[in-house]
This record gives structure tokens, sequence and C-alpha cells, in this order.
């Protein structure tokens, strides 16, 4: 990928059909060396649809939860009927608690996702 530079020719088209694929809902993937503007292209597109950002950022140590999310705990609720003055029911329901990972989060709320860096991160 050419630097950024708005005034090159070929970097106006590479935004132009990025930007077109963006719109039509088809993922886009940049390659390219070490700060050329991969990722400042896909924020600025994204800023132009104006569409919010899920940044992800790759690295050894991420796994498949840090994505999608786990589970984090669990709740436990008591209740206790008496509906009938003589009777007393009581029931114990317990859930796990569960939190969203990025990728989740913007899948759900229709972010365009940014996951920079993810040649660092395990397959």
């Amino acid at each position: 990928m050419p630097p950024v530079n708005d005034s090159d020719p070929e970097w106006r088209s590479l935004r132009s059909r990025a930007t077109a694929y963006a719109l039509a809902g088809i993922p886009v993937h940049f390659r390219g060396r070490a700060g050329v503007g991969k990722t400042t292209l896909a924020l600025q597109i994204a800023a132009e649809l104006g569409r919010p950002v899920t940044l992800i950022v790759g690295d050894s140590d991420m796994a498949s939860t840090d994505l999608i999310g786990r589970e984090i705990g669990s709740e436990t609720t008591n209740v206790h009927d008496r509906y009938v003055q003589r009777v007393t029911r009581s029931e114990t329901r317990t859930h796990a608690t569960w939190a969203d990972g990025p990728l989740t989060v913007a899948i759900r709320e229709g972010h365009t996702l940014i996951y920079d860096e993810f040649t660092r991160s395990p397959a």
C-alpha cells in the first residue's frame, strides 16, 4: 500500500474502492508493511461512513474469549412465595453472568471492526 496521501491518484482509488466495498457490506482487508497507513485508512473510511469503530489490537496472549466474551461469574436469585398464607414456596435460580467481547459487541451493534496486528495473535 502506498503511504497515506489524498493527492495521490492510486491512494484515492484504493480508498474509493474500499469505501464502496464497506458500503456493500463486504469485509475489506488491508495489508502492507508497517507504517503505510492501513489503520489510518480504515479509521478514515469508518468516519466517512459515519460508523462507530471497534478497534482490536492483536497480541501473542490473545485467546478467542478475548474476542467473543466469557462467563465472568454467576448470579443467584432466591424467591419466597407466600401467596397462600399456609404455603411457602421457595425457589433458587442460578445463571451464568456473561461479558461480551469486542467482536461480539461490534457485530451486534453494527460497528466497523478494525483488527490491527492480527498476525501477532495465535491462530
